[in-house]
């Protein structure tokens, strides 16, 4: 169920929906100017957790560089030869290209 937070702000109070994501934690769907708008964007953001549909935007942020180095290359049980190519094809022509782009 989401829920509404309230803030005093010298210009009036602002609505800042909330809601759980799959893991449990509290996050912020948006803060809004309405206690209403606030409600239905905590309804949006909690229909998308229960259809599958959210995406963590932090996960993003990770840099292609980063994810291969730490997420995908260790993931990988393949024979000492092929990670020898993954690591000669990444280094010569997907990192030099994508590696400082993020995920997102």
């Amino acid at each position: 169920m989401p829920s509404v937070r309230v803030r005093q702000r010298a210009n009036g109070p602002m609505f800042t929906a909330l809601y759980r994501d799959p893991s449990g934690q509290q996050r912020s769907a948006g803060t809004f100017r309405s206690e209403r708008a606030a409600l239905r964007a905590g309804r949006r953001a909690e229909s998308s957790v229960e259809t599958g549909g959210w995406i963590d935007q932090a996960s993003g942020r990770i840099t292609f560089g980063d994810y291969v180095e730490h997420v995908w290359l260790p993931s990988r049980h393949v024979e000492i030869s092929t990670m020898a190519g993954y690591r000669s094809y990444l280094d010569k022509h997907f990192v030099p290209v994508l590696g400082d782009r993020t995920m997102a």
